[in-house]
């Protein structure tokens, strides 16, 4: 059957990866790996150990040749035979065709580093090096053969993972950032023991393979059977994420809708929903995977990924990943997201919402997602806001995403598991090159940022006490002064955003009222016209039965109309008590006016707000990297319709604000908003608020200043304990491998081991130095002290067996630093590293 030939490939193969695995790793350790050597020849086995041969042509990166590769009696099967010898054969059995090991791991390796670089470009770069011409059958091969390559490399990388002991299922995600999971005795513990932030991307769809339908409708799916996941580890499975949507998330969803109080009135959702809705309507058709949402830690490490299911961003992924999340990380985890304002509310009524209370789970809004919440959500829920969050943005899924975005013309047509392989191997990659390596610029980064707040507190306080005049005024009384600030404008607008039930009923009032008058004149009309008929228009009227019939009936409605007005009318009366109905020149109907005319200002501001929110999301599609010319066309004509919907909004919003005697916008004032929390100033209440400090945008731009300093100082205090469980952990991790190498018998696993040990620990030089630059800034408190982790017996028992008594950090200062062998590897400067330490310490 021609479909299910790859399932039966993979069977075969399946079945040989044990003997392959063993295979692989007995040919790299052999001279050491050494890549640059070719396949070895049948000459190097002896002709006793030989039970037969087989001819294959071989492809490597400048040439191809005919090759007879040797069957030796310790092979138990073809595939372990090719494996020793450093080939990959594109064939379970009798194969015609292989690629060298190094050839495939060149090509692995430029595919991390550039995902553009996909397979068919590589294989016509080395069709135009060997001198042949393309045929599409060469990227299959190919393609088989890098399926088997990262295959074998799974098994290897389980094997050395069980001799670890770190095998189980949670241990990758218990352990996925040192500075987030390597805690340590002892040390402070913070609010949020994490900060992550999750997000979906629409980027990395996946085309669903289907036949032809009929009459409009979707054809039946023809994809190839294939039992291979492909997530590595880092992907929920769908029945996990399904579980979120049997039955009882439109019950939580709806509860949300509805709220509890007032604390939970989510003003912002709809932003999003509107665009998710509109994005997704035409993905359902052809998309079977219409993207990927994932998880970092504020370092950039990958938490866990899920499949987007032929929907937008439903409930049902963060849901799932927040579930998971404090299942295996337990308490006091702050997640950011989107719309984290209306997803707290979600995730309060869903099933885990008495466990997220219970664990102290806080749903937080990213920073660049935040300015576009208004400005009562800000002060709940942006970051600048929030205590112990630091100086962390949490918008690490959009830097992701900016490199992520190259997968897609791997992924566009790919298989379910092809899809799903290559977004796990990249962020396999990301994390253990990419990440790893910029983690001591992330610290060093932010604890100069911080430490550059911090110096700018004196002035600040200089220019609190002016603005105040109070010149005496202490640190402490300025900032709780800013705390006040925040709490009556969080008072006021809290006020904005619930009309009193009296007033909302004199509105309709009046606007009933209105209508009745309306209605009064119009009937009055209508029998005026029977009032004033002439003996000559009586003629036309016995003469004009139709025209006399239409008029009556037209009479008649009026006349409905009226009643239903009056009808109406007396309920209200009944409902507000009043005694004499209103009319123009009333005290009271000018009031109601007065009301009505705000309502119409408040619906026209937030006419003209959603338009400047879309328009910011539409600026940022349109810079953003990868974009193609059409798509940037279309982005483009979006954004110059939406220009004229901007100005019409701002015509209209002048309109009402004359009425209101509210200054006018012009348009070029409005485009350049960036901050809506500027419309929210714009908005009437029933008090004025003009001489409120807090409404005063020199007190505004101080009380901002005031909250990052407090941010930075948070910062720094976070940034001190990460550091030192950094510089923990790369000692401890390196003890820890090393004695593990040592400890295994086996000579090719060990030398897996000792490969793993070198991606683990390539770039603690490169920390140490820059960390040791840091210690030299004046403010920095952070210190190189070891403290003690999981692994920290390791490095003890380490230098026992060494021989080794390293000296206390204060001692190194006092007598003379001589070398001595290192467990935690030869560093270049750490023993100047360690006396520097010892000096702050």
């Amino acid at each position: 059957m021609r479909r299910d030939r790859v399932q039966v490939r993979v069977d075969l193969f399946q079945a040989q990866m044990p003997a392959a695995a063993r295979a692989y790793m007995e040919w790299a350790a052999k001279d050491g790996g050494n890549w640059a050597e070719a396949s070895q020849t049948c000459s190097d086995a002896t002709d006793g150990d030989q039970i037969g041969r087989r001819a294959v042509r071989v492809v490597d990166m400048f040439c191809t040749y005919t090759y007879e590769c040797c069957i030796e009696a310790e092979d138990t099967n073809l595939l372990s035979s090719f494996i020793r010898q450093g080939l990959l054969p594109c064939a379970p059995s009798q194969p015609s065709v292989a690629i060298t090991i190094r050839t495939m791991e060149a090509y692995r390796t430029m595919f991390m580093r550039s995902p553009h670089f996909t397979i068919q470009p590589f294989v016509k770069a080395l069709c135009d090096i060997h001198g042949i011409p393309f045929r599409s059958y060469l990227t299959q091969q190919f393609s088989i053969c890098f399926d088997l390559f990262f295959a074998i490399l799974a098994d290897v990388r389980a094997l050395v993972e069980q001799k670890l002991e770190r095998h189980s299922e949670t241990w990758r995600l218990q352990n996925a950032c040192p500075c987030c999971t390597y805690r340590l005795e002892g040390e402070k513990e913070l609010n949020y023991s994490m900060l992550f932030t999750m997000d979906g991307n629409d980027s990395l769809k996946r085309i669903a393979r289907r036949n032809a339908g009929e009459q409009g409708q979707l054809g039946a799916s023809k994809e190839r059977l294939d039992s291979r996941e492909g997530g590595g580890g880092y992907f929920l499975s769908r029945e996990e994420v399904d579980e979120w949507s049997k039955g009882m998330l439109e019950e939580i969803l709806a509860a949300s809708d509805e709220g509890t109080g007032g604390n939970e009135v989510n003003p912002c959702a709809d932003r999003w929903k509107n665009m998710m809705q509109e994005m997704v309507a035409r993905m359902w058709g052809i998309f079977d995977e219409t993207g990927v949402f994932l998880s970092l830690c504020r370092h950039g490490f990958v938490l866990l990924a899920c499949d987007m299911v032929r929907s937008g961003e439903l409930a049902k992924y963060p849901l799932a990943m927040v579930s998971r999340l404090l299942d295996v990380l337990g308490k006091n985890l702050g997640g950011a997201y989107d719309i984290g304002c209306k997803f707290q509310s979600t995730l309060n009524k869903s099933t885990i919402g008495e466990k997220a209370r219970r664990l102290g789970f806080k749903t937080l809004v990213g920073l660049f997602h935040g300015h576009a919440h208004n400005r009562r959500c800000q002060l709940k829920n942006l970051l600048t806001y929030v205590e112990s969050v630091g100086l962390e943005d949490l918008e690490g899924c959009e830097r992701f995403f900016s490199r992520s975005n190259a997968l897609a013309p791997a992924v566009r047509h790919a298989s379910i598991f092809h899809r799903r392989q290559a977004i796990s191997e990249f962020c396999r990659h990301l994390d253990a090159f990419d990440t790893l390596q910029s983690l001591s610029d992330f610290l060093c980064n932010n604890y100069y940022q911080a430490l550059d707040i911090l110096d700018g507190e004196s002035a600040w306080i200089s220019s609190m006490r002016s603005f105040v005049g109070k010149h005496e005024a202490d640190a402490e009384e300025l900032r709780k002064l800013c705390e006040d600030w925040r709490k009556e404008e969080q008072e006021y607008l809290e006020g904005l955003t619930k009309t009193p039930e009296v007033e909302t009923l004199q509105m309709e009032y009046l606007k009933t009222l209105r209508r009745l008058v309306k209605t009064q004149e119009n009937l009055n009309l209508a029998r005026d016209m029977f009032v004033n008929e002439t003996p000559d228009t009586i003629l036309n009227y016995g003469t004009n039965t139709a025209n006399t019939n239409a008029r009556e009936a037209q009479r008649r409605h009026l006349w409905e109309l009226h009643q239903l007005a009056l009808e109406d009318t007396q309920v209200l009366e009944k409902r507000l008590e009043i005694r004499e109905r209103w009319i123009p020149s009333s005290v009271e109907w000018k009031d109601a006016e007065k009301l009505v005319d705000n309502m119409e200002y408040q619906q026209a501001l937030d006419r003209l707000e959603g338009l400047i929110v879309s328009r910011l999301f539409e600026l940022k599609g349109m810079n953003k990297a990868g974009q193609g010319y059409k798509l940037r066309q279309h982005v483009g004509k979006a954004l110059k319709s939406r220009s004229h919907a901007i100005q019409n909004a701002v015509d209209r919003y002048n309109k009402a604000a004359v009425k209101r005697g509210r200054p006018e916008l012009d348009f070029q004032t409005v485009v350049d908003y960036t901050f809506l929390a500027e419309f929210d100033l714009l908005r009437e209440g029933r008090k004025d608020i003009r001489d409120q400090a807090w409404a005063v945008p020199a007190a505004r731009n101080l009380m901002d200043q005031y909250y990052k300093i407090e941010r930075a100082r948070e910062e720094k205090e976070r940034l001190d304990i990460e550091i030192q469980r950094l510089v923990t952990w790369m000692q401890d991790e390196e003890a820890y491998l090393l004695a593990k190498e040592r400890e295994v018998t086996d000579p090719a696993l060990s030398y897996q081991i000792q490969r793993y040990r070198a991606r683990r620990t390539r770039f603690n030089n490169i920390h140490f130095k820059k960390l040791a630059k840091l210690l030299k800034q004046d403010g920095c408190t952070a210190t190189f002290v070891a403290g003690v982790g999981t692994l920290s017996l390791w490095r003890q028992g380490s230098k026992m067996a060494e021989g080794t008594e390293q000296e206390d950090e204060e001692e190194l200062v006092e007598e003379d630093i001589q070398e001595e062998e290192q467990v935690t590897s030869t560093y270049d400067d750490l023993v100047l590293i360690e006396g520097l330490a010892a000096l702050g310490s």
